[in-house]
């Protein structure tokens, strides 16, 4: 984020807050300004709308401070660095938008009030299972692409996406949700999530093995 001038953590964005924001940017306009959220949970697209168009959104999610602390100075095979944890998931505002409006058409296709946690997981899981494609050759592409919720502008993904996507989208609804990233049997850097409905059993869940069956429909 060195490429920031001002970084502003909040825990969340109101009507109030960005106001101030903007403020800031008016009274500032040379600097670059980067504001921090843990995730969207009660923002909407139609309130970001309002935030000045050169401020830029980290949405942690994921790849929260713990995360970015234990993992930001490592360096892997294919020389890139742990840094990805931090600026794979800065958006502009225009990004953001997009994604939260994606997320809100997998929200109101029901009336949440009347649904469970298992319901909730269920609905949105299924949804990105059949809205976000696994495209191994996207796996080429830089992090800010395969690890972040652009998948929800793109349509395509890989594991680490579909990990970040399902958290976020399962925050927004108050369901605890965790991001996993390990190894599968053969050795291969993989993530996926671990998901407690209602604070009592811990189930994993693996959108990116269910997607491939489902596009070779073997489910």
């Amino acid at each position: 984020m060195s490429n920031f001038d001002r970084k502003i953590e909040l825990k969340t964005l109101t009507p109030s807050v960005i106001q101030q924001l903007n403020a800031i940017r008016e009274q500032n306009p040379s600097q670059k300004i980067l504001v921090e959220i843990p995730n969207t949970r009660g923002i909407s697209s139609k309130l970001l709308k309002t935030l000045d168009s050169r401020i830029s959104i980290r949405i942690a999610g994921a790849y929260d401070k713990d995360r970015v602390s234990r993992l930001g100075g490592v360096r892997y095979d294919d020389g890139e660095t742990g840094q990805y944890y931090t600026d794979a998931v800065i958006y502009s505002r225009n990004e953001a938008i997009k994604i939260v409006s994606a997320m809100e058409k997998i929200e109101k296709d029901f009336e949440w009030q009347n649904f469970s946690q298992l319901e909730k997981l269920v609905h949105i899981y299924s949804k990105l299972k059949s809205g976000i494609m696994y495209d191994p050759k996207f796996e080429s592409k830089p992090s800010s692409e395969t690890r972040s919720l652009r998948g929800f502008i793109t349509g395509q993904t890989v594991c680490a996406g579909y990990a970040v996507m399902l958290k976020e989208m399962l925050d927004r609804q108050g369901i605890e949700c965790y991001y996993v990233s390990g190894k599968t049997s053969r050795e291969s850097g993989h993530a996926w999530n671990v998901v407690s409905l209602d604070g009592k059993k811990y189930y994993p869940v693996d959108l990116t093995w269910d997607n491939t069956k489902f596009r070779g429909r073997k489910i």
